[in-house]
């Protein structure tokens, strides 16, 4: 009796390759490497955007930090010094337009 691999090596194909099971498989055709490297580029498309969503993300939360800790610093300057307490009441009068805003902060303006 033929060694196992004579045998599969008779029915296999020009660029057929043989597995670690000694059952032959066919060469990816192009059309099949083509969608598998679509099938990548959709996944790494989908990684890029979660890594850029999750960055966003991170930024709007440190700018929002950066925000409060600005204005603590400026609460708390225009609480020691009073003339600068009226400059701020005068920039924050011609800034902050929105209703909501200028109820959130009428202690500060009065």
């Amino acid at each position: 009796m033929p060694p196992a691999g004579i045998f599969f090596a008779d029915m296999m194909k020009a660029g057929d390759t043989m597995t670690t099971d000694s059952t032959p498989t066919t060469k990816p055709t192009k059309t099949d490497k083509l969608a598998a490297l679509k099938q990548k580029e959709q996944q790494l498309k989908a990684k890029i955007a979660a890594l850029e969503a999750r960055q966003k993300t991170a930024d709007r939360k440190k700018d929002a930090r950066r925000k409060i800790v600005v204005g603590g610093a400026v609460l708390a300057h225009a609480a020691l010094h009073p003339a600068f307490a009226d400059e701020l009441k005068a920039i924050l009068k011609v800034a902050v337009t929105r209703d909501s805003d200028r109820e959130t902060i009428g202690d500060i303006l009065e």
